[in-house]
């Protein structure tokens, strides 16, 4: 980033090993200095595991409002392992005073259970998909690792965001339309406006 002009903060912190080889982990990048943190939300606490799961968050400021943004990447659904992760999730968040906004591969598409719980969560979230101003509707097309038997165009990654923020533009991204292709999953984009 830096030697094509961009200067960012960031914060990164490990998952686990994927394919006995790689560090697989969640990063938050930020234009404004931010603090991390992280904590363990899996019930799995071996390195090795895929089902070993963490939860990252950034605390920033955006026009000299502090403001919590978090990342994470959770299990699915049929395995029984989200719930327990969103359960810590909640936790971990229950006294947080700022705007946030939690973004990520949450594995569980819109319209299911999983889905549900997050909405009807005590944190009070939003899905940014509710924006007016809306482009692409879906971050996975085609069967995926994790994903083999998906036959349907599915939304699992997303960005949700407290009362405090109010979404005003929301658009997939990274799909081969509005820009290349970087990944089995598109990403999703929202802009935000403070309530």
């Amino acid at each position: 980033l830096r030697e094509n002009g961009a200067d960012y903060y960031w914060t990164w912190t490990f998952s686990h090993i994927t394919y006995s080889i790689a560090e697989e982990g969640l990063a938050i990048l930020s234009k404004q200095p931010l603090e991390g943190n992280s904590c363990l939300v899996s019930l799995y606490d071996q390195k090795e595991s895929y089902r070993r799961r963490v939860f990252l968050t950034g605390l920033t400021e955006v026009n000299g409002q502090k403001v919590l943004v978090c990342s994470g990447h959770y299990s699915w659904w049929g395995q029984y392992d989200f719930i327990p992760e969103w359960q810590n999730t909640e936790k971990f968040l229950q006294d947080n005073p700022y705007p946030l906004i939690i973004m990520g591969d949450f594995n569980n598409p819109a319209g299911t259970p999983g889905y549900s719980l997050v909405k009807d969560s005590e944190l009070n979230l939003t899905d940014t998909f509710a924006a007016e101003d809306r482009t692409g509707s879906y971050t996975v097309d085609k069967n995926i690792l994790g994903w083999e038997d998906n036959a349907k165009k599915i939304r699992i990654d997303f960005i949700f965001v407290n009362q405090a923020l109010r979404p005003t533009k929301f658009r997939v991204i990274f799909d081969g339309e509005n820009s290349p292709v970087v990944s089995d999953h598109y990403g999703v984009d929202s802009e935000l406006a403070f309530v």
